[in-house]
């Protein structure tokens, strides 16, 4: 497996461990701040929710009696949001300890949980990850383009997964997890031609292209890579980055007379 792979595999079990570790005490924290936050009276909530769990809201019990609550009431859970006092909130579903049963609402995972209850601000997102995917995208939105920031911006990966506000949520650290060794859009071009992405290509095919159009930006208008991508890519300091370059398009060259001589099969 890929040491990067590797890497962020071991690091989502991690994160998915911890979660599933502090649901509940997630659970208990976020009705209890939203019911205070909110200052809707009990009194209020029996009058539209009749059968709203009446358990101490600390308990396991309350957690698995606002479960069936939500299964068994869905007119309730309606209502319920439909509050004023809690619709001003906008509380997710997922953080209230409530299965996401309508397809409509917004995607939850575990990495977008730790960004979330890190309350990292917006500008310090920013400054450590401005390409990160918006965490209101839905599933197979939010999935792809994950997939895509980590590869193509891996160094704001790195740099998220270190960010002091989500070390601090993140027990099993101990110290700066490494995943950038090199930038995943190496390699992969075989002509000096600017690439092309291919007609109704999918998101695999779409995320080839971007990786091969980044390595030939980085090859051939290396003057220009900042200033379309955003960053220069780091590299160890014993890699030759000019070297890189001309083994490209020595590799190339020498591809193109192997095929004039008859060696190779033109595509």
């Amino acid at each position: 497996m890929n040491p990067m792979k590797t890497k962020i595999f071991f690091l989502f079990i991690i994160l998915i461990t911890f979660f599933e570790t502090n649901a509940q005490k997630t659970s208990f924290e976020t009705w209890n701040r939203i019911l205070k936050v909110s200052n809707v009276e009990w009194k209020t909530i029996y009058t539209t929710c009749p059968n709203f769990p009446k358990e101490n809201i600390n308990t396991k019990e309350f957690t698995q009696s606002v479960i069936n609550w939500n299964n068994q009431y869905p007119n309730e859970v309606v209502a319920f949001y439909s509050l004023d006092e809690i619709k001003s909130k906008n509380p997710s579903p997922y953080y209230l300890g409530l299965p996401l049963k309508d397809a409509q609402h917004k995607y939850q995972n575990s990495f977008i949980q730790w960004v979330k209850e890190s309350k990292i601000s917006d500008r310090r997102m920013i400054e450590v990850a401005p390409s990160f995917p918006d965490m209101e995208l839905t599933k197979e939105s939010f999935d792809f383009e994950f997939q895509r920031w980590q590869q193509l911006y891996s160094h704001e990966y790195e740099s998220l997964i270190n960010a002091k506000e989500l070390t601090a949520l993140n027990p099993n650290y101990k110290g700066f997890i490494e995943v950038v060794q090199f930038p995943n859009f190496m390699g992969g071009i075989e002509s000096k031609e600017k690439p092309v992405l291919e007609d109704n290509s999918n998101n695999e095919g779409k995320l080839a292209f971007e990786l091969k159009l980044m390595n030939w930006v980085f090859v051939f208008d290396a003057d220009n890579f900042k200033k379309t991508y955003g960053f220069n890519p780091l590299f160890p300091k014993t890699f030759n980055v000019e070297r890189y370059r001309t083994g490209i398009v020595e590799k190339i060259n020498e591809t193109k007379r192997q095929r004039d001589l008859g060696n190779l099969e033109t595509h």
